[in-house]
């Protein structure tokens, strides 16, 4: 306990010294002290005279800068309501906001995460266009005896450690037989071993995707991440979060329930659910809309279950019962297909001529007798 006593006591001498380090600072800004001294800048000072590291010296000039615009900076830094890497955030936004005073209340007592939400509402950015890109990772080389320089299971290395790690060296008196062949070799150089050729670096695909999400639906995503890590030893990444939840949608995606009704032979626009799996299986989840040229569709959203041979025309799916449907879709020039909206719509209007709807008009009128 007198350990962390001590250096719960360090630390507030720490926090001490830094406001009257900033204190400090402003009041050699506003003397130009630092100019006198030869140095033209309070942050070349700090990194040249005082030897902070540029990182360190920058969040003390930023926490520098807000207290001179606003002097009730020093006592949130001084009473733990804020801290120099928060000040450091917002230094850059006090030229432009146009109540520099507001905006550093606004983080008295903020975490770092809530004023990073504050700065950006300061700058709000068009929403950022969806981005997936294939690209390679290196993988990282798993480390084996040659690599970290212990050559396992070689007799020579076997016999220059052993012989290093016993300690024996040439006695004085002893017969100098053995040691002059050593001595007139020489050990042995980087020319005098064979080189191999660098061998090329180990690389996975994988896929880079960028995109931006609501606070509501990041808190959710984090709450999930949250609830799957709690029987890990680590918290998931946000991959192994995704994976994970992909995994629960599939198995527990809900299923439809057979009707127990037996199957008709009526003609019938709807397409059972069977056949309809099985004709994306087949497409291969794609439009499957052709040029004239060869050139198929790419799309794969928005898609619809389309009749080869229009329904009006008398196309239909070929049979009503499930196995055979799932047979007669998997099959060659099957009675349904997949199209994209675009492609469909494309062809609705050819399709629905007037002829057509005329003739259906007056086949309509016969059998209602009218």
């Amino acid at each position: 306990m007198q350990i962390l006593k001590r250096l719960e006591s360090l630390r507030a001498r720490e926090h001490d010294a830094t406001v009257a380090l900033i204190e400090g600072l402003v009041e050699c800004h506003r003397t130009r002290a630092h100019v006198d001294a030869g140095y033209r800048s309070v942050f070349q000072l700090l990194v040249e005279r005082l030897k902070y590291s540029p990182a360190a010296a920058s969040r003390r000039f930023a926490a520098m800068r807000c207290a001179m615009r606003c002097p009730f900076v020093i006592d949130m830094l001084r009473g733990h309501r804020t801290s120099l890497t928060a000040l450091a955030k917002v230094a850059s936004s006090l030229e432009s906001c146009p109540d520099p005073d507001a905006l550093l209340r606004s983080i008295d007592g903020l975490t770092p995460d809530d004023v990073d939400a504050v700065v950006a509402g300061l700058r709000p950015v068009p929403k950022p266009a969806e981005r997936v890109r294939p690209i390679a990772v290196a993988r990282p080389a798993r480390n084996n005896g040659s690599e970290l320089g212990m050559d396992w299971g070689s007799s020579a290395s076997e016999d220059t450690v052993g012989s290093s790690a016993s300690g024996s060296r040439p006695r004085v008196g002893a017969s100098s037989d053995t040691s002059e062949p050593a001595r007139a070799a020489g050990p042995a150089t980087a020319v005098d071993r064979p080189t191999s050729p660098a061998a090329p670096t180990p690389s996975e695909a994988r896929v880079s995707v960028s995109f931006t999400m609501t606070r509501e639906d990041f808190d959710a995503l984090q709450a999930a991440r949250t609830r799957l890590s709690r029987t890990r030893p680590k918290p998931l990444t946000l991959e192994e979060t995704v994976r994970t939840l992909v995994a629960y949608h599939d198995e527990h995606r809900p299923k439809r329930r057979r009707r127990s009704n037996p199957p008709t032979a009526r003609r019938t626009r709807h397409i059972p659910r069977a056949t309809r799996e099985a004709v994306f299986e087949r497409d291969g989840h794609r439009c499957a809309f052709v040029a004239p040229e060869g050139t198929r569709c790419t799309t794969t959203h928005d898609l619809q279950i389309d009749h080869v041979e229009p329904y009006c025309e008398g196309g239909h799916e070929r049979r009503r019962e499930p196995p055979a449907a799932v047979r007669d879709a998997q099959s060659e020039g099957g009675g349904v297909r997949v199209r994209g909206v675009s492609h469909q719509r494309g062809e609705g209007p050819r399709t629905h001529s007037v002829e057509v709807v005329r003739r259906d008009a007056i086949a309509f009128c016969t059998a209602a007798g009218w």
